[in-house]
């Protein structure tokens, strides 16, 4: 699903917070979140996003599931509020999610597959499909096929042109999403993507693992992207 992009972003004074909304890509003034709800605060200038931040409002009955990520967080929880507001120089959006309050399947030990090539953990079976996904490196060969840990999340990258600070971002944070939503992360430590080159883009990824375990396990993985052609 293509992205929405503020491409008339309005870039405050201050620091900033890069945020994706569901599928709405956002430069934040303020992402609070105390852990029940994640407030984000926003002035963006493209009326594409205001729109797309409107039919993400919930409806009257039915408060449906959204997801935002940040930091090398996501969150998916029942969307409460999307409040804009009209200034003159664009719009200031303020939108918030609700924790789960129930624990989730990535509380539970991580699930193991064994294949005619070995046996691989969920952290291996995730490491694996991003290699494939990012590098090409093929998934191992089995008879019925060993099913990848993570969607596409390459197919959801903005177009070429789009300028290097959000195309870097987008990134970052649907890798983050990508690993997060999975079960694979239980957070993203590090997503580092150099500008292109002739050689592709320099990519390192680095999460904490999602498997329940007494020690927190790390999983790293870098080599050099070639970006399809979009």
């Amino acid at each position: 699903m293509t992205l929405v992009l503020d491409d008339a972003a309005i870039r405050p004074d201050g620091p900033t917070t890069w945020v994706l909304f569901d599928r709405v890509l956002v430069r934040a003034d303020d992402v609070i979140d105390d852990g029940r709800t994640v407030t984000v605060h926003a002035r963006v200038g493209s009326a594409d996003v205001v729109a797309a931040l409107e039919a993400l409002r919930p409806g009257v009955v039915r408060r449906p599931e959204r997801r935002v990520t940040w930091n090398g967080i996501s969150v998916a929880g029942r969307q409460t509020t999307v409040e804009i507001r009209p200034g003159p120089a664009g719009w200031t959006v303020d939108f918030s999610v609700e924790r789960p309050t129930r624990a989730g399947w990535r509380d539970l030990p991580g699930s193991v597959v064994t294949t005619t090539t070995g046996t691989y953990s969920h952290d291996q079976r995730a490491e694996r499909t991003l290699r494939r996904l990012l590098f090409g490196e093929p998934m191992p060969r089995e008879p019925f096929g060993m099913s990848e840990a993570l969607p596409d999340f390459t197919a959801d990258l903005p177009p070429p042109g789009t300028p290097e600070e959000t195309y870097a971002a987008a990134f970052r944070l649907l890798v983050t999403e990508a690993l997060v939503a999975s079960g694979a992360a239980r957070r993203v430590s590090t997503v580092e993507l150099s500008p292109a080159g002739p050689e592709g883009r320099h990519v390192r990824i680095t999460w904490l693992s999602a498997v329940h375990s007494r020690d927190l396990t790390s999983v790293d993985v870098e080599g050099r992207w070639q970006q399809r052609r979009q």
